[in-house]
């Protein structure tokens, strides 16, 4: 009697676990709404080139005709348009990166700024060579170090460190690290 009641109460468990999940299957989860956002109404292009987010939650879209900030409502795009009141140096973005401080890097074809998050303006960081000459880099990528440093992957300049505004060669056998302080 006791082993039929235990089988009973598992066809019963095992049954209601099945509908459970049968009806969760076929049933639209409405605690996240679906959007397409579109270059017709939403976006500079939908050509990416990367994508980050911040640490206030923003979600950063670089593009090849610009940069936009997605803050869960709207969005906002920079670009180097007349009619742009939101200002960055070349819309063609290459890469982003985004510190835990803030601080958003984005990477051009000839040059990376970084977003002043005070006036929503960016500001260039300048690379100089041994001669003390200013140098245009190509990031392609940047990466965080263990020690909160970054590298800097550019098309044709090698790696780049950065740590504080100032920059000086290392000469190894593969070529040239260079590193960047801020």
């Amino acid at each position: 009697m006791i082993n039929s009641v235990t089988n009973i109460l598992k066809r019963i468990t095992y049954s209601t676990i099945i509908f459970t999940f049968s009806i969760l299957s076929t049933t639209r989860s409405f605690s996240q709404s679906e959007f397409l956002y579109t270059v017709n109404s939403d976006l500079p292009n939908s050509n990416f080139s990367s994508l980050c987010q911040d640490s206030k939650g923003n979600i950063w879209i670089g593009t090849v005709n610009g940069l936009c900030r997605y803050d869960g409502a709207k969005f906002r795009t920079y670009n180097n348009y007349k009619n742009n009141q939101y200002k960055i140096h070349d819309n063609a973005i290459t890469s982003l990166y985004s510190t835990d401080s803030g601080a958003l890097y984005v990477g051009l074809g000839d040059r990376i700024q970084v977003l002043d998050v005070n006036s929503d303006s960016f500001k260039d960081v300048l690379f100089y060579d041994k001669q003390n000459k200013r140098i245009e880099i190509n990031a392609k990528a940047f990466v965080k170090l263990h020690n909160d440093d970054i590298l800097i992957g550019t098309l044709g300049h090698g790696i780049f460190l950065l740590k504080k505004r100032l920059i000086k060669s290392i000469s190894f056998s593969l070529g040239k690290v260079w590193i960047l302080f801020h």
